[in-house]
């Protein structure tokens, strides 16, 4: 009974593995055309598939990153560039313009179009499909983000505001530092100060008093110079606030 029972779970499981190894090898794919009225490079997924006046083709369903650009002897470039999904049959026609003018102050942004990289500014482009969302980033700037799903001109001159960072903790931290080394320097200076006075005002002065006036001054010099260094660093800090 036990070895019937057996028999018959490794042919369930047989006939399970072929089904499932089927549906795997069978991959449903769907027709990619892309059609223009001018020959055009392709890329797809940034590998080169050469250039076309019609391109037809079939792929697996998955996500696409296609590219065509329209090869004129023209200053301003025509760009299809999206990323797709492609689950169904697919006809790209690149046939609509539109022109884009991006600039910005600061220059040099990098703009991105439906989070795809297209360039920096100033940028001028005619774009072979109609882009739903503007992005612009720059370093030390907030990222500006704008939805153009509806826009119908796409003129677009966008002031950067500057990225507020948080002054670091340690800031903080070193001004009161600086004002503690102050204090400290000063009180040794002065008290290294009050040293020098004493071995030289006095009556019966000796050679070894001269010697301790010239030692008690040398250091009083040296904590009036670091009372001075730390308190300038202690008003550099206080400013930055």
């Amino acid at each position: 009974m036990i070895k019937k029972l057996l028999h018959f779970l490794i042919k369930a499981l047989l006939v399970l593995l072929i089904f499932i190894s089927a549906g795997f090898s069978q991959t449903e794919k769907h027709r990619l055309q892309i059609i223009a009225e001018k020959p055009f490079e392709l890329f797809l997924n940034d590998f080169s598939f050469g250039t076309h006046l019609y391109f037809d083709t079939l792929l697996q369903t998955d996500v696409y990153k296609i590219e065509a650009y329209i090869l004129e002897d023209e200053p301003i470039k025509n760009i299809f560039k999206k990323i797709v999904y492609l689950n169904a049959d697919l006809i790209i026609r690149l046939d609509s313009f539109y022109f884009v003018n991006v600039r910005s102050n600061p220059d040099d942004a990098q703009v991105y179009f439906d989070s795809l990289y297209f360039g920096a500014t100033p940028l001028n482009l005619k774009l072979l499909f109609k882009p739903t969302l503007l992005e612009l980033r720059k370093n030390g700037y907030k990222v500006h983000q704008e939805d153009i799903s509806d826009f119908y001109n796409y003129d677009f001159f966008i002031n950067l505001e500057k990225e507020k960072f948080e002054k670091p903790s340690f800031v903080f931290d070193y001004k009161y530092i600086a004002l503690t080394s102050t204090i400290i320097s000063g009180a040794l200076a002065a008290y290294t100060k009050q040293l020098a006075n004493k071995f030289f005002y006095k009556l019966d002065r000796s050679d070894e008093d001269l010697r301790k006036v010239k030692v008690y001054d040398r250091y009083s010099g040296i904590f009036t110079i670091g009372m001075e260094i730390s308190f300038g660093i202690f008003v550099y800090l206080l400013l930055q606030e």
